[in-house]
C-alpha cells in the first residue's frame, strides 16, 4: 500500500510540474513583450509616409541621434574635472568626521 501511495504521489507531482511548465511557457515566456513603437514608426503611421519619405526621415533621425550622442560625450568631458574636484572635497569632509582608525579604513575603500 505504501509503495502505491509513493508512486501515486510521484505521478501527481510530475503532472503538476508539467502543468506548471506549460503555464510558465504560455503565460510568461511567450507573452508579447513588444516594445513601444519608435518615433519613426509613429510618424509613418500617423502621417502615412511613403517608403522614400521613411528612408529620408530615418537618415535625419540617425543624424540627430549621432549629434546628440556627440553633445552628451562632450558635456561628460566638460563635467569630469568639476565632478572629480567635488568628490575629492566630499571625501576630505567625510574624513574630517572620522577617527584615525576609521580614516585609515575609509582610505582603503
Amino acid at each position: 500500500m505504501n509503495g502505491t501511495r509513493g508512486v501515486l504521489a510521484g505521478l501527481v507531482l510530475a503532472t503538476l510540474l508539467v502543468v506548471l511548465g506549460i503555464c510558465v511557457e504560455r503565460f510568461v515566456l511567450s507573452a508579447d513583450h513588444a516594445s513601444p513603437p519608435t518615433y519613426l514608426e509613429l510618424l509613418r503611421a500617423e502621417l502615412e509616409l511613403r517608403d522614400d519619405q521613411v528612408s529620408a526621415i530615418a537618415e535625419i533621425l540617425a543624424d540627430e541621434d549621432a549629434d546628440i550622442e556627440a553633445l552628451r560625450r562632450q558635456h561628460i568631458e566638460l563635467l569630469r574635472q568639476p565632478v572629480a574636484e567635488r568628490r575629492s572635497l566630499t571625501a576630505q569632509l567625510l574624513s574630517e568626521q572620522l577617527d584615525a582608525q576609521q580614516r585609515e579604513h575609509f582610505a582603503e575603500l
